[in-house]
């Protein structure tokens, strides 16, 4: 994980042209927020799954069928395609792209509590990043 965040490090300063070190003490706060974020990821990303892949046992789908269709997408990275059965669109998948730009919102929303060079607590709000993430979905 160490090497992971030293490399991510590395990339963000260079890309930003900041000449900055890491502290153990930002590994730390980063390693702990990381956590937040992929539960957060995940808290969104159920409902959306759900009804986009109709995972709601109803009459016209069966517990069968809905575990048929889960071995399917987890199949050679099947759920990433727009057309996951014939594997075509590759990240063209409306629900995965969706999941990932609220991610990567919630992911922005945590380095601009940083802007100021410390931290400060900046709310995830509506107004704050909706039209970032309709900008990610318009380039999509």
């Amino acid at each position: 994980m160490d090497r992971f965040l030293w490399e991510a490090w590395q990339i963000a300063c260079t890309e930003y042209d900041v000449k900055l070190g890491p502290t153990p003490e930002v590994f730390t706060l980063i390693k702990q927020c990381g956590s937040q974020v992929r539960g957060e990821v995940k808290r969104n990303a159920r409902p959306l799954i759900t009804v986009h892949y109709k995972f709601d046992a109803s009459e016209d789908t069966t517990y069968e069928e809905i575990a048929t269709l889960v071995r399917v997408l987890t199949l050679n990275n099947s759920l990433i395609y727009e057309d996951h059965e014939a594997q075509t669109g590759l990240f063209k998948n409306i629900c995965v792209a969706c999941i990932m730009f609220q991610s990567r919102s919630k992911i922005e929303n945590c380095v601009d509590q940083w802007k100021h060079g410390w931290f400060r607590q900046v709310d995830f709000t509506e107004k704050l990043y909706h039209k970032k993430y309709e900008c990610y979905l318009d380039n999509l």
